[in-house]
């Protein structure tokens, strides 16, 4: 079942949704999405496929930083069943997680409660 996390304006809305899935040669993964305004209305401004160890990473990462216990300015993965990049600017407000190749907006603002609440969803069923 999908976990969601939302916040913001309607017109600025930020969703994020990790579900899982499974690679036919690397086995269970976590598929991370997100993307702007109403989930259902437009595909994802970012997707990526994680291996558990990946998204456990991730989840340990983004919570150390939202949580004041890392003083890393940027978070940066490169899943290994994906083409795309994770990649967070961390700022006082939260993370900018930028989009590779987008158009305006190129990055998605994350405030701190979703950068917790995405830690949480990556963090959820741990490294198998």
């Amino acid at each position: 079942m999908p976990a969601y996390g939302a916040a913001g304006a309607q017109s600025d809305r930020v969703w994020l949704r990790v579900t899982q899935t499974s690679h036919r040669a690397l086995g269970p993964m976590q598929a991370l999405e997100l993307g702007w305004g109403q989930e259902a209305d437009a595909p994802p401004a970012l997707s990526l496929r994680l291996l558990p160890q990946e998204a456990h990473t991730l989840g340990l990462a983004l919570r150390a930083v939202a949580e004041g216990r890392s003083p890393e300015r940027e978070l940066f993965m490169s899943p290994m069943a994906s083409n795309g990049l994770f990649v967070g600017r961390v700022e006082a407000a939260g993370i900018q997680v930028e989009l590779a190749g987008a158009t305006l907006p190129a990055a998605l603002p994350l405030d701190w409660p979703q950068v917790a609440r995405l830690a949480a969803l990556l963090l959820a069923d741990g490294p198998a």
